[in-house]
């Protein structure tokens, strides 16, 4: 199976949160007990006890500051992210086998390798990522597939490695 894919901004800040998809469930886990946190909080100010409350509180807000900062900057870094790889934004031309695949970028670089030099994959809604063992992945956009090839790389993907 050939085609050549361009990966757009948003689909890269995409596969950058596919790719972070455990770090941000910690995050939205610290944000529920942030949450909770404040509730405690009500009640006890409810209840007239001024010191626990404020010591609640205290808390509450440095749980709920971290993790917006982290969120954040993970969005920033994923726009300038993009705007600094140049080979990114260049059309990739892939070669894909049940075997493995190959690529070739337009700016001149060209790899292949077989299936078993990946980890794993994850798909979104616009987007594969393959995923090697140094935590490197390539981004696959499902702009330049047809309804049948993504399914056919799919087939290919499931029999090739986990998914996750």
């Amino acid at each position: 199976m050939n085609f050549t894919s361009l990966v757009s901004p948003a689909e890269y800040r995409e596969a950058l949160r596919l790719k972070g998809r455990n770090r941000r469930r910690i995050i939205y886990a610290i944000l529920f007990c942030d949450f909770a946190a404040w509730i405690y909080w009500a009640a006890l100010a409810g209840e007239g006890k001024i010191s626990k409350a404020s010591a609640v509180m205290a808390q509450a807000i440095i749980f709920l500051i971290w993790p917006l900062i982290y969120i954040l900057a993970l969005e920033a870094s994923g726009l300038f992210g993009y705007r600094r790889n140049r080979n990114i934004r260049r059309e990739i031309s892939f070669h894909v086998t049940p075997e493995g695949f190959s690529y070739t970028s337009s700016s001149g670089s060209a790899a292949s390798s077989p299936w078993t030099s990946l980890n794993y994959w994850r798909e979104s809604k616009n987007t594969f990522i393959l995923v090697f063992p140094s935590n490197v992945f390539l981004i696959v956009s499902k702009s330049a597939l047809s309804a049948e090839q993504q399914e056919e790389l799919r087939t290919i993907f499931s029999g090739a490695l986990p998914k996750r």
